[in-house]
């Protein structure tokens, strides 16, 4: 939680608002509040960060190869990632508000962490120096590796994270073995962001019931939503309905619903009873209720018929977790 001590940080034209840590950078502290500022490297090499002081003042953390000319620095403009808050700011900057916003990148990546939980096999991938991914949460990546086909999944990591991605592979997936076998700091090639999908802070702040509803490995396309909605503080009413044979993230689940009263987490055993809890919640709440779904085919048509004629938002993904809709 912020102290009142920490600059505050103003966006124009947006009017959107942050506070900033001691010794973060801008980009660090905006990222950390759910705000997708642009960038490209986060290291001071390219330069996407940055924007113009209208008011209040910075000071350089870091050393930044990027060039600013002369009359940037006149025009009081700064790098976004190498500067810190001292106070106060207003910045003028447009961040992105939705996936069109975010151009398609690729980039290489090391495999640094390996974990098999019986439910999935989560690999995390150190992005090479230099390059950074910028997406949104709910968005996708491919990833391209030896002997199979392409593979699409979510992006579970948070979008502030600028140096790792996290990735779900099913253990059933010809991915897992190949992905097991990889020597560590072996390259996979990324490409992304991928995807239309994407929380708005505004749809969160109005007084709405949010519904996450997963299955199976779609808990890895849920996982960004939620910890976007912890950065943002909004604070909105939400529920995590996660069905699995093995929930394989449950204490990660459990320790955000100790953390957080505005959100509740229910664990079901399959499809059917996540329908049964769905059917509930559409009964009790049917005004006032947003769903997003991420699920296979044949379990997401089952969901949509659970909830009948409810407005709500959607989409669904496929058995490897890639978003197919709305």
């Amino acid at each position: 939680m912020p102290c009142d001590s920490d600059p505050l940080i103003r966006l124009s034209p947006s009017g959107k608002q942050f506070h900033a840590h001691p010794g973060q950078s801008v980009l660090e502290a905006g990222l950390a509040a759910g705000v997708s500022l642009p960038y490209r490297c986060n290291n001071g090499s390219c330069g996407d960060c940055r924007v113009r002081v209208l008011k209040g003042s910075t000071e350089a953390i870091s050393f930044h190869d990027y060039v600013l000319s002369d009359l940037e620095k006149r025009s009081g403009v700064v790098l976004l990632c190498s500067h810190r808050a001292l106070n106060n700011l207003d910045i003028e900057v447009t961040e992105a508000t939705s996936a069109e916003d975010i151009p398609l990148q690729q980039l290489q990546t090391r495999v640094c962490h390996r974990e098999c939980t019986g439910g999935a096999l989560i690999v995390r991938l150190k992005i090479i120096r230099g390059k950074a991914l910028r997406y949104l949460a709910g968005q996708y990546a491919t990833l391209y590796l030896p002997s199979i086909q392409p593979l699409q999944l979510p992006i579970a990591s948070c979008p502030c994270e600028t140096g790792y991605l996290e990735f779900h592979v099913p253990e059933s997936h010809d991915a897992c073995q190949i992905i097991g076998q990889l020597k560590r700091r072996e390259r996979i090639l990324v490409e992304g962001p991928l995807g239309t999908f994407n929380l708005d802070d505004n749809h969160l702040d109005n007084g709405e019931h949010h519904v996450f509803v997963a299955v199976g490995q779609g808990f890895a396309a849920v996982q960004p939503l939620i910890e976007h909605v912890i950065a943002t503080e909004i604070e909105p009413r939400c529920t995590l309905l996660w069905a699995a044979d093995n929930h394989y993230r449950d204490n990660l689940c459990r320790s955000w619903a100790d953390a957080f009263d505005w959100l509740e987490y229910r664990k079901v055993p399959d499809v059917n009873s996540a329908a049964n809890h769905l059917a509930q919640l559409h009964c009790n709440d049917v005004e006032q209720t947003s769903v997003y779904l991420s699920a296979a085919a044949t379990e997401y048509d089952a969901l949509i018929a659970a909830l009948g004629n409810t407005r709500f938002e959607q989409w669904k993904v496929d058995e490897l977790g890639r978003q197919c809709g709305p």
